[in-house]
């Protein structure tokens, strides 16, 4: 007898199957996310986001506690004007904290002390270069490094003592300093005359320390005290520098036009004038005295507006202490990519906001415009001749070796200029005019070779594609092609003759009567194609810039790219200034002081 078959229990389905791996697979998704959210990383990273995003008062009074009480605030030098019945004050500055020396500042103080010595390779200059990108584009944070060995200081001690070093440990410190973002401030505006309250602002710094703010009173400001929300142990106070409505005022730039800085040079020799030479190498003589002169006797205000970083504020100051420049405001800006940028890139619309700030503060005065020919301070003060026609009084334009000339003929090129400029006035002859004796060139191997035609290597058409003006690339093209062919005998142009005398058509009787049939025209010849304007006289030879030039050495072409470029700037002057406004070069300060003092008797 065969025993029954035990009855199957039914297995579990396809849906409690997927619905069981998918409780196992979130029961393992929950565990690792629990796990991981108690991790310290979790929650370090949560920490960094909500600091970032959410910004509470509670959060503020926790950051503004970290405060230490070696921090610092430094106040830039503002000015206060009167408008609409109140007394309005700009105050600018930043809090630091003094760098430390830990291993990525002592490298970029090695660095920066070996550029100081000559023979110094540019791998030296790339590496410094980049070192200074990274402190100036990733400040170090308020804690100090574990790695620290000391605080910079201008009293603290190192283990190489020599002058050279001290001075680049104390240009230093504004680079090396450590930012203290998002902590609260207090403003007040204190006055010697008797007020029922003082005025005042609270504020909080911007990602990298700094703050700008303009504060209104009704009162006139003596001076200024910005101190620590948190830590009111530190402050500090400047004197307020109250500028009339009326009367004439100087807006200059700094590098190579108050200071000799080397935009145009070696990145070497940039270095070496902005963190190492002493300031008594880089001035200018006679600069000073003429500011001081317009300053102390013409009662006009100086500005100063750089495309140089709020980092190096420090170095531009001290320079305008030590050789006595006056100075009632210091616009620089906000470092924001490549340090050699910072000095060379063009500048006329990163200083265009200040400068038209400056006009909108002071509507009714006049203005002196001083600058030079190293970077786009003409196209700069272009702008604000043209928004503010009635305000520019004068633009002095200093002249540098290496701005007008491919070729290095300076110069001979800004004797050019001059002819151009004295067709603003046709009455002065602008060859009488004498010029201070100019400074000496750059050394050869600093100058460049010029561009010449004789260099086979080098090919013609990028030079023409490098003129900007239409007009000045026909007339390039039309010159090349002429001077070309004006030396070859294998070359002949075929354009077509004159045409003869056109004989007038008379009616069938007149013919008639006619002795002599008139005679028939000769054929016109057959006009080249566009490719071929100029064809060769010998099918054997194939024309070509390089050949020709080759072929005849007397003819040695050198393209002049900056000449072009400035004249077509003075163009612009002689045909776009109003001619009440005197546009003037100058090698030395003698050149123009007394055409300054002039328009400024007249403009009184």
């Amino acid at each position: 007898m065969e025993n029954p078959r035990k009855p199957v229990a039914p297995g579990p389905s396809e849906d409690e199957r997927a619905s069981t791996v998918l409780n196992m697979g979130k029961r393992r998704i929950m565990n690792a996310f629990r796990s991981t959210k108690e991790s310290p990383y979790f929650k370090s990273i949560t920490t960094a986001i909500q600091q970032n995003f959410i910004y509470d008062e509670e959060q503020a009074a926790n950051l503004a506690a970290q405060v230490p009480d070696d921090a610092q605030i430094l106040l830039y030098r503002t000015y206060t004007r009167y408008m609409n019945g109140e007394f309005v004050t700009d105050v600018s500055g930043c809090i630091f904290c003094p760098g430390v020396m830990n291993r990525k500042n002592k490298l970029m103080m090695s660095l920066v002390h070996r550029l100081s010595k000559s023979n110094v390779s540019s791998s030296t200059v790339n590496q410094i270069e980049t070192e200074l990108e990274d402190s100036l584009t990733h400040p170090d944070t308020k804690g100090p490094d574990s790695d620290t060995a000391s605080t910079v200081s201008s009293g603290s001690q190192s283990t190489d003592s020599s002058p050279a070093h001290d001075t680049i440990r104390d240009r230093m410190q504004g680079i090396m300093a450590r930012t203290i973002p998002k902590t609260p401030l207090n403003i007040t505006l204190y006055s010697d005359d008797q007020t029922d309250s003082l005025l005042g602002a609270n504020l909080y710094t911007d990602s990298v320390g700094a703050f700008n703010i303009s504060v209104a009173s009704s009162y006139k400001p003596s001076f200024i005290s910005v101190s620590s929300v948190d830590n009111p142990n530190i402050t500090q106070t400047q004197g307020a520098n109250v500028i009339g409505s009326k009367g004439v005022s100087v807006i200059t730039d700094i590098d190579d036009t108050v200071r000799i800085t080397g935009v145009l040079g070696d990145k070497r020799e940039l270095f070496r004038n902005v963190f190492a030479k002493e300031f008594s190498e880089c001035e200018i003589p006679r600069v000073a005295n003429w500011l001081q002169q317009l300053k102390f006797k013409y009662h006009c205000p100086i500005h100063y507006v750089s495309n140089s970083p709020w980092q190096i504020y420090n170095i531009v100051s001290g320079f305008m202490d030590y050789v006595g420049l006056p100075v009632d405001s210091i616009s620089l800006r906000q470092y924001s990519g490549n340090l050699i940028a910072s000095f060379t890139m063009p500048s006329a619309e990163r200083k265009k906001d200040s400068l038209i700030k400056l006009f909108k503060d002071f509507p009714n005065r006049k203005f002196i415009l001083i600058g030079d020919a190293g970077e786009q301070d003409v196209e700069a003060y272009a702008q604000l001749v043209k928004l503010f026609p009635k305000q520019v009084l004068a633009v002095y334009i200093r002249a540098l070796n290496g701005a007008f000339s491919s070729n290095g003929d300076d110069v001979k090129v800004l004797k050019e200029l001059q002819s151009i400029l004295a067709l603003r006035n046709p009455d002065t002859d602008a060859k009488k005019k004498k010029f201070s004796p100019i400074p000496p060139p750059k050394p050869k191997v600093l100058q460049g070779e010029p561009l010449k035609s004789t260099d086979s290597s080098k090919d013609h058409r990028s030079y023409r594609d490098t003129l900007r003006s239409p007009k000045l690339h026909r007339e390039f093209i039309k010159t090349q092609i002429s001077n070309t062919l004006s030396h070859s005998a294998d070359y002949i142009p075929l354009d077509a003759p004159p045409l003869p005398k056109r004989s007038y058509m008379r009616s069938d009787n007149s013919l008639s009567n006619t002795k002599s049939p008139s005679p028939s025209p000769p054929p016109v010849p057959r006009r080249p194609t566009d490719s071929m304007r100029y064809a060769p006289h010998s099918p054997t030879k194939s024309f070509s810039f390089s050949q020709q030039q080759a072929e005849s050495p007397s003819d040695e072409y050198a393209f002049d790219r900056k000449k072009e470029l400035w004249k077509e700037r003075v163009y612009h002057v002689v045909s776009e200034y109003p001619p009440e406004v005197d546009f003037r070069f100058w090698w030395d300060a003698a050149d123009v002081m007394e055409a300054s003092f002039s328009a400024i008797k007249t403009a009184e």
